[in-house]
């Protein structure tokens, strides 16, 4: 099975750490983010590894090399040009991707979940995105006219985990944009009933702040499955 890897972001919320190297190779618990997430990956029956990249791609080139060391096939395009976006970075990756591969795997670069990929469901007719719990930091409110009528404190919400199983065979060469979000182009996929849900419920961040990573190394050091 084949995975493209988001992995051409800088993170400037990270400040100096991402000074020399992109985010996704950021030290968790004395190992960069992005092995971690290979391994899970290749865990879950990744064989062939498609990095797409854009911040210092040299880093995780050089790191990674062929792929051999850590048991999976390296495959890598650079893109210098931020505006093509998520989604136009999975574009470009198609002309990489062997036409035979109908189905892979994309993700963020930047997240790690103890959530095995098996368990996530493959479909025949659409693709799927995988979801995780949120609880909100704040009280949400509905105020109608100068009352509030509603309060929950803690609301949970379901959000995109940055995992995704995508189907080629439904037309992504001619459907994805050139440029913009993935997340866009399966909002509107969505609208067309074209893609799934699954909820999982286990561990799941993404490094967004110093917070996520710290919680990210005490998760780890604790035994995390990643």
């Amino acid at each position: 099975m084949w995975a493209m890897v988001l992995a051409g972001g800088r993170g400037v919320r990270l400040g100096h750490l991402t000074e020399e190297v992109p985010k996704p190779m950021i030290q968790i618990a004395n190992v960069p983010l992005l092995e971690r997430q290979v391994r899970w990956l290749i865990a879950g029956g990744v064989t062939d590894i498609l990095f797409l990249l854009s911040y210092k791609p040299d880093v995780i080139q050089n790191y990674f090399r062929t792929g051999a060391e850590f048991g999976f096939v390296a495959h890598y395009c650079v893109q210098a040009d931020l505006s093509y976006g998520t989604g136009g970075m999975v574009r470009l990756g198609l002309g990489i991707l062997p036409t035979s591969i109908t189905l892979f795997v994309v993700t963020n670069g930047d997240v790690l979940t103890d959530e095995p990929l098996q368990n996530v469901p493959r479909f025949a007719d659409g693709h799927t995105v995988m979801a995780v719990e949120r609880p909100s930091s704040y009280g949400v409110l509905r105020v109608q006219g100068k009352y509030i009528v509603e309060w929950h404190e803690h609301q949970v919400s379901w959000i995109n985990a940055g995992v995704y199983l995508m189907r080629r065979d439904m037309g992504l060469d001619v459907r994805l944009p050139e440029k913009g979000p993935i997340e866009e182009f399966l909002a509107q996929a969505s609208a067309q009933l074209d893609v799934y849900g699954y909820r999982s419920t286990q561990w799941w961040r993404s490094l967004d702040s110093f917070k996520d990573r710290l919680e990210m190394e005490e998760h780890f050091l604790a035994g995390g499955v990643t």
